[in-house]
């Protein structure tokens, strides 16, 4: 009896120190693949990650599961198969770590802002960069919390650009200069990446507000202080300062500057920039019949590149949905296999510790029987998540009528899209400012409402109201917002033909 309380002691014991070895191999592991994803190297952070998460979940390490998850629908978002990174950040959120680790609700909040960025639904995103700011200030990590802001900022000022809205992104882009001041990050190459990256961002907005000499010197700050580290961004700056050539009108100085930009681009491999300069060279190039053979070859170089990363691209997409799919039989396989290894080693013990050994296992198959299960079905999930995009949707269209914003209209059309094209079948003419109001009255705003957002008076209101009757043929008795809501839930006809 005493040597079977030995081994039974030994067996009980044994776990615990195997499970802080795995752990501590798990975080190495994603230590790695967090530096892959930052470098772009998706497929090599992938392949890590995924290895993460087989280790976590056989030794249940759920810091490790949680990471894994975060990593994966990073690499997920960045090569566009956005869905499939919605699916992943969905597990992260229903975990019970989710709510202990802010730089997991940060990246999460991150995350999901680069793919409404990627539906064009601004407000959305902007909204996500917010959470994800707020979350940060709870990151006791300070190099990852110092980097969740940076990332916040950047983005934010980002997402302005892409409106043209110049003063928020000036603001924003000061916001994260004195961010920068605030915080020692010379020794970060990821934060430095972001610095280097800010004065070229600022040199290329003054570009395009015509202060050219302004814009020249944030491109010098820029190339001053790569030359204390990060020198991976020297082809950007010198595609903005060739940029800043062009829009001067010495073309031939802004050759000179994409060539050196192409050059350097060659040297660190950056594909998709080197097709884009390629580009640039030969637009410019082809307008003289001295160069135009040289332009000849930029575009062709531009052709075999471009239709190289669009094998490449799809090269990657295939492989990350094949090691998706992989995944579950392989985990099923190993698992399979370790329960065969265990089973033959306790069959040399004691028949009382072989029937213990055997039940102990069977629980716990039943428990990784649980896991893939949650693991094969997420439908449910993703339909949940969509339903909450749809409010949030629905909550900003409705803010952005309270605040009579030019936004307003495009992402009325894209919510409710059935509306806007019964609309134009009834009058194809429409004017912007007319689907505007019936837009209001679809919402069912009343008068008083309408002449609030609209800066009018309700006299203004009911005297077009009169008016969309009269042309619309509204009945008298109808209710105004509920004829105009029966275009979608009752069908239109067309009276143009009587």
């Amino acid at each position: 009896m005493r040597l079977i309380y030995i081994i039974f002691l030994s067996i009980s014991i044994t776990p615990l120190f195997s499970q802080n070895k795995s752990s501590n191999k798990v975080d190495s592991l994603l230590k790695i693949s967090f530096q892959q994803v930052s470098e772009l190297k998706f497929i090599e952070s992938l392949k890590l990650s995924e290895k993460a998460l087989q280790l976590s979940l056989e030794t249940e390490y759920q810091k490790g599961t949680i990471y894994s998850y975060l990593y994966i629908a990073w690499v997920l978002q960045e090569v566009g198969l956005k869905m499939d990174a919605l699916e992943y950040i969905q597990k992260i959120e229903d975990d019970s770590y989710f709510m202990e680790d802010a730089f997991v609700q940060a990246e999460t909040h991150r995350l999901k802002g680069r793919i409404a960025s990627s539906q064009r639904l601004y407000s959305l995103e902007k909204q996500y960069y917010l959470k994800q700011l707020e979350v940060s200030e709870h990151i006791v990590d300070m190099k990852k919390r110092n980097l969740s802001i940076t990332m916040a900022y950047f983005y934010i000022q980002h997402l302005y650009a892409k409106q043209n809205n110049i003063d928020s992104v000036e603001v924003y882009q000061d916001l994260l200069m004195n961010h920068f001041s605030n915080n020692d990050i010379n020794n970060d190459s990821i934060r430095s990446y972001y610095y280097i990256s800010l004065y070229a961002d600022k040199g290329l907005l003054y570009k395009n507000l015509g202060r050219y000499d302004e814009a020249a010197e944030q491109l010098d700050k820029s190339l001053e202080y790569m030359q204390n580290g990060n020198s991976s961004l020297l082809f950007y700056i010198l595609q903005v300062y060739g940029d800043l050539e062009v829009a001067r009108g010495d073309t031939m100085r802004a050759i000179a500057y994409y060539k050196e930009a192409l050059n350097h681009s060659l040297n660190v491999n950056i594909n998709h920039k080197t097709m884009y300069l390629h580009k640039r060279i030969s637009d410019l190039l082809i307008h003289d019949e001295l160069t135009i053979d040289e332009a000849k070859d930029h575009l062709r170089e531009y052709k075999i590149i471009s239709d190289s990363l669009e094998r490449h691209n799809k090269m990657l997409s295939d492989f990350i949905l094949s090691e998706i799919v992989k995944e579950k039989d392989e985990d099923s396989s190993i698992r399979i296999k370790i329960f065969i290894y265990v089973v033959v080693g306790l069959l040399s013990l004691t028949i009382l510790l072989g029937v213990f050994l055997i039940f102990r296992n069977r629980r716990h198959k039943r428990r990784l029987m649980r896991k893939n299960r949650q693991l094969e079905s997420t439908t449910e999930k993703i339909e949940l998540l969509e339903e909450e995009l749809e409010s949030n949707i629905y909550e900003d269209i409705v803010e952005l009528a309270k605040s009579n914003s030019p936004e307003f209209l495009p992402l009325f059309e894209k919510g409710y899209p059935e509306f806007v094209s019964a609309m134009r079948n009834l009058n194809p003419s429409i004017r912007s400012s007319e689907l505007y109001f019936c837009a209001l009255a679809y919402l069912n705003f009343s008068t008083k409402d309408i002449a609030d957002f609209t800066f009018v008076t309700i006299r203004a209101v009911q005297v077009r109201r009169n008016r969309l009757r009269k042309k619309y043929d509204i009945p008298s008795e109808a209710d105004f917002n509920e004829w105009f809501r029966g275009l979608v839930n009752e069908g239109f006809v067309d009276k143009s033909s009587n």
